[in-house]
């Protein structure tokens, strides 16, 4: 039986009390169930996982977060002495039905809201009716403002609302939702999530990332005075994938914090071979927690998918300057197999491959390239 985060480990939530870093993140096995794990450290890079993971598991067959929690929003209530957590619940591998509240006093043993979920899917036809993931939560002493994702369809184009609560648990959403939406043929235009919101010196500062239709996954920040009204900052995205290593495919879910005359990333990172881990960054230049921008230069790569998004067939055009073994897989985005398209040896020149995506349910699907020693994935759309 294997671990119950051997498929993934990632979105990391982190809170720090001057002595102690505790990381909460999510682990999923290969059946998509996930958890909830915790992780401590004395420096916030160095880590330790609690022996008895995940902390907070999938609810009973049948309940509404039968698959398990996601992605959660954490807070420490010094007044009354308990770590809060509000996080997404699904019912299925890739459904959500909106955001469920838990509590705990020592950050590991939860008790679970039994009236769950306190956020829930919008109705039908508005922007939220398929997903509601309540992922960040700033607390006053007297009232809990929060930031969600959501989107309308199963085709995953992730708008960012706002709602508050008095309670945590009772919730009201702002009418004019979505707050901030993604910018169609700029860096965003495929979706943008929400993962953290700063509250310092009288403005919010919202960290969220965003993707493009040719595979690219960054991170960027934007700014408000109400929490409602938001600008991005001018020369976003502020973070990008490196050129090799564990995170030079995506960075995504940013969970930021500002202390001791630093602003603290962590963040989700994946690979070309869709390997999922954690990643840490730093910065005193407020507020841009990195400012480099990576220009790859390959000589094997996939030109384009056209069209993109597709809703029947699709045609992916490689461009190889040398002859190789090509392996053309379809992916979700998780990292499981769809389909093999080819699995041959081709010649050097431009050639297209042509796919049948009528069957596909509607989502964001990967398109994973092998050539030899190269790697290389692009993000397809299904609608």
């Amino acid at each position: 039986m294997g671990s119950w985060e051997e498929e993934s480990a990632s979105h990391p939530r982190v809170l720090f009390d001057g002595k102690i870093y505790r990381m909460w993140y999510m682990g999923m096995d290969y059946d998509y169930k996930r958890g909830l794990g915790l992780a401590m450290s004395k420096d916030g890079v160095h880590w330790t996982k609690y022996e008895g993971n995940p902390v907070l598991g999938p609810g009973e067959e049948g309940e509404w977060d039968d698959y398990g929690p996601e992605v959660p929003a954490i807070i420490y209530d010094k007044k009354e002495c308990l770590f809060k957590m509000w996080y997404m619940g699904a019912n299925e591998p890739y459904a959500s039905i909106g955001s469920g509240y838990a509590w705990s006093k020592d950050g590991i043993h939860w008790t679970k809201y039994e009236h769950n979920p306190v956020l829930k899917i919008g109705e039908e036809g508005e922007w939220d009716q398929y997903y509601a993931a309540l992922e960040t939560v700033v607390y006053d002493g007297r009232i809990y403002r929060g930031w969600y994702t959501g989107f309308q369809d199963d085709s995953w184009y992730a708008h960012i609302g706002y709602c508050w609560s008095k309670d945590g648990i009772h919730w009201h959403k702002y009418k004019e939702n979505p707050v901030l939406a993604p910018v169609p043929g700029t860096w965003n235009e495929a979706g943008i999530w929400v993962s953290s919101v700063v509250h310092k010196d009288g403005l919010y500062y919202m960290f969220y990332d965003g993707g493009d239709y040719a595979g690219s996954n960054s991170i960027a920040y934007a700014t408000s005075k109400d929490g409602k009204n938001w600008e991005p900052y001018e020369d976003n995205p502020i973070f990008f994938a490196s050129d090799s290593g564990f995170d030079d495919f995506w960075v995504l879910t940013p969970w930021v914090k500002y202390m001791r005359h630093e602003w603290k990333m962590w963040y989700t990172a994946i690979n070309q071979d869709w390997v999922q881990s954690m990643g840490y960054a730093s910065s005193r230049e407020h507020p841009y927690i990195h400012q480099r921008q990576i220009a790859r230069v390959n000589h094997h790569c996939i030109e384009s998918i056209e069209p993109n998004p597709c809703s029947d067939y699709a045609t992916i055009r490689i461009k190889m300057e040398q002859p190789g073994m090509v392996s053309m897989n379809i992916l979700r985005t998780d990292g499981s197999l769809v389909q093999q398209l080819v699995n041959r040896k081709y010649e050097a020149g431009t050639h297209e491959i042509h796919f049948n995506a009528s069957a596909l349910h509607n989502g964001v699907y990967l398109c994973n390239l092998k050539l030899n020693d190269y790697k290389e994935t692009k993000m397809m759309v299904k609608n």
